[in-house]
């Protein structure tokens, strides 16, 4: 903190390190009011001010802290906070007055700025006058006492631009953007409705639903702004349409309820003519609403960083969109279920088929595959006079052999597989296919088999003296 020239005086202000010029200027004690002569005082008074003191003692600049201090002291801070403090017993200190609520035109990391209701202090950056006068230009920036507050670059009274993003990077001090960075920036550049394009030309564009107000084909009619295509008709029944990845419009005629959900906010905005948007304060939480009344402006597309807001719309065009997107619905679910049935048909289809496989009750594919009879588990059943004990001529090393009969008065023998056998279906067709193979179905001594549900059985024609199938399948006649 030093006095420094300018072309007629001497001015106190606060300077930080600058890779450009060597030091920066970031706030200044006496913009107005400048030293005169070669030297100043800065000191605290008898009331406990901090004032600065030209070379006749007359007073140039005086902090305003109304509290007198038992024990005052002052702080410059790291942050470059200049504090004037009162100490208490060596440890308490309270805050009576900071360089950091006038801010000149450097916004400091732990700056804030907008109204302090409170004390009625409004925190602002203003610019200098010119390169050699810090005394306060044109251009003011601060925050808009609105319900939605809004950031606001003023030139005198006229907005110049609302900036919706952070300028500076963390707390590093790198400037990572500038404003206006385009047209777009420039505040109501496509007037009431109309909406600002920066990759496009014409920049200003309307939005679907609305047309320009002039349609002679001069360019200058595409800063006029737009008009609903189809008048607004409260009595009838407007409606809203979302639309996506937008800058909000001008907060100066908003309203703020932190409490209310979407379906309240809409009603709310349905009970009065004049409220024409409303959006959700907390995207993540989908909590918070905000209402506009009136035409919107100052409107912008913004891909990445940009909010849906409700527009209202006339009763036309909000139900031409809400049927739209019940039709996309519903031929999203139509899409759904109807492929959701094909997939089970599939799977009960594939089901169906592998327990059919499993259990034997595809009898063609069996046939074809064994070159054999497959006989009905009733007409075997019948035959053994149903496994009949008496009938049982032995047991071989996968389950009891049976006598019987067929309705043709054949003789036959069934080697009925056992339940806890581990030969399974695969085995069984194995054996029978390769005994089918060793001689003809005509005049070897197997007639076929029957695979139905848990029964799997091999049907030989009946020896009353014994057999090859003796040697082969351990058959013990009893």
């Amino acid at each position: 903190m030093e006095l420094i020239s300018s072309p007629h005086s001497k001015i106190l202000v606060m300077a930080e390190p600058s890779k450009v010029s060597g030091q920066a200027v970031v706030w200044v004690a006496t913009r107005c009011s400048p030293i005169n002569g070669l030297s100043g005082v800065l000191m605290i008074n008898s009331t406990s001010n901090l004032v600065l003191l030209s070379q006749n003692r007359s007073v140039v600049w005086a902090s305003n802290s109304k509290t007198e201090a038992q024990n005052p002291i002052v702080q410059l801070l790291d942050s470059g906070n200049l504090v004037l403090k009162d100490r208490i017993a060596g440890k308490l200190e309270i805050l009576l007055w900071q360089s950091f609520d006038y801010p000149t035109d450097t916004l400091l990391a732990g700056m804030k700025l907008g109204w302090d209701s409170r004390i009625g202090l409004n925190r602002q950056l203003s610019a200098w006058k010119s390169q050699d006068d810090p005394c306060p230009g044109d251009f003011t920036y601060g925050m808009e006492p609105y319900n939605f507050p809004d950031t606001v670059m003023l030139e005198g009274s006229k907005k110049y631009f609302r900036i919706e993003g952070s300028i500076w990077k963390e707390d590093t001090g790198i400037l990572f953007s500038h404003y206006p960075r385009d047209d777009c920036d420039n505040y109501g550049t496509c007037g009431t409705y109309g909406t600002c394009v920066n990759s496009v030309l014409p920049p200003c564009q309307c939005l679907k639903g609305f047309k320009f107000k002039s349609h002679e084909g001069n360019s200058m009619d595409w800063y006029q702004g737009c008009v609903h295509n189809n008048p607004l008709d409260c009595q009838k029944g407007d409606g809203f349409i979302k639309f996506g990845g937008l800058k909000l419009p001008d907060t100066e005629h908003s309203w703020v309820n932190e409490s209310m959900d979407l379906n309240q906010c809409r009603a709310k905005c349905l009970e009065n003519c004049s409220c024409m948007a409303y959006t959700t304060l907390d995207i993540k939480e989908a909590s918070g609403y905000a209402i506009w009344y009136g035409d919107l402006l100052d409107l912008k597309q913004v891909q990445l960083s940009g909010q849906d807001l409700y527009i209202r719309m006339s009763a036309a065009d909000s139900d031409h969109e809400e049927t739209k997107g019940k039709n996309k619905m519903k031929a999203a679910l139509i899409i759904a279920i109807t492929a959701l049935v094909v997939i089970s048909l599939i799977v009960i289809t594939y089901y169906i088929s592998r327990s059919r496989r499993e259990n034997g009750w595809s009898n063609e594919r069996q046939n074809e595959d064994m070159e054999l009879l497959l006989f009905d588990l009733a007409v075997i059943s019948k035959a053994t006079n149903d496994f009949y004990s008496h009938n049982k001529l032995g047991e071989g090393g996968f389950g009891p052999v049976y006598k019987g009969t067929m309705p043709d008065a054949k003789e036959i023998a069934v080697k009925r597989l056992s339940k806890s056998s581990r030969q399974g279906l695969v085995e069984l067709k194995n054996e029978v296919a390769l005994i089918a193979k060793l001689q003809h179905r005509n005049l070897e001594k197997l007639l076929g088999c029957c695979i139905q549900g848990e029964e799997k059985m091999l049907i030989y024609e009946y020896m009353p003296n014994k057999s090859l199938d003796f040697f082969i399948f351990g058959f013990v006649f009893l």
